[in-house]
């Protein structure tokens, strides 16, 4: 458990979240809706409005500005798990930067581009590969600033749920007004991240769990043509996470919608009784 208590700091495109923990668990956490537009793929509309809002939202809490983790929703970013020879040292890092440049549709001149082996076999090395908009890091840099947060670091949505499930396989469906975000865990990585705008709050429950269906269909045959060449069990958990991971109807249409088995995510966390787990997932996700 944490020495002291840590903050995390979760940027939606139509939410903010923000959740302290401390010795005894979750101490505080609270929520306020953001201006739909304020945080784009590329970047932060208005910095000042982005600043105001967030100190609206940690004014009234006993929340440190100090280190806080922030979250962002992974909109405009990219990943891939690629498959390349054993090599070491300077040669593996041009090998990977190679890669990139040819797997990932961004350019590696705008983006902060990381790397890292997950996974080692007689020939070959898997390697999963990132990029984030520099224009995106820099902005949000820039709107905590205004509100004097200093971060600890700047995490995206998806690696923190994947950090929270913690399973070598698992499905990962996370639900807010107006992006949905399909995660595939295979071996421990994730092997497929899809994060996608959608309809918002006009969007029906039955029109959501459908595309929802088809977002994890397409991902799953992603999967399928990866080197694994293998679809995920039905068996594997699917876990339901986000703003509207528990609103009314959704669980239950999904679970007859798609093969995999609902569940909540396990935190190994003490949590109050009333706490929303879905909805701050990614905030616990964060401390990770």
């Amino acid at each position: 458990m944490l020495g002291k208590p840590l903050t995390t700091l979760s940027i939606e495109r139509s939410s903010l979240r923000f959740l302290t923990l401390g010795k005894k668990g979750v101490q505080e956490w609270g929520g306020l809706p953001a201006t739909l537009g304020l945080v784009l793929d590329s970047g932060v509309s208005d910095a000042q409005a982005l600043a105001s809002a967030i100190d609206s939202l940690l004014a009234p809490s006993k929340a440190s500005r100090n280190g806080v983790v922030v979250g962002l929703t992974g909109l405009g970013s990219a990943s891939r798990v690629i498959s390349l020879p054993r090599l070491k040292g300077k040669q593996m890092d041009e090998a990977v930067r190679w890669a990139a440049r040819k797997e990932l549709p961004l350019s590696l001149e705008q983006v902060h581009f990381s790397w890292q082996v997950v996974g080692n076999e007689a020939e070959e090395q898997k390697v999963f590969i990132l990029g984030t908009p520099l224009s995106l890091l820099e902005s949000v840099s820039q709107a905590l600033g205004r509100a004097r947060v200093k971060p600890r670091g700047i995490d995206l949505k998806p690696l923190a749920l994947v950090r929270l499930v913690n399973r070598d396989e698992a499905v990962v469906i996370d639900v807010e007004s107006d992006v949905l975000t399909i995660i595939l865990i295979v071996g421990g990585v994730p092997e497929v991240i899809r994060t996608s705008v959608v309809g918002g709050e006009a969007l029906s429950t039955r029109d959501r769990v459908e595309r929802i269906a088809r977002e994890l269909g397409e991902a799953a045959a992603a999967v399928t043509r990866s080197s694994r060449g293998q679809p995920l069990s039905a068996a594997v958990p699917a876990f339901l996470t986000g703003g509207l991971a528990e609103s009314p109807g959704l669980a239950e249409l999904l679970g007859g919608r798609i093969d995999h088995p609902l569940q909540p995510p396990d935190v190994g966390v003490e949590l109050p009784a009333e706490f929303p787990i879905s909805e701050y997932a990614v905030n616990l996700g964060l401390v990770l």
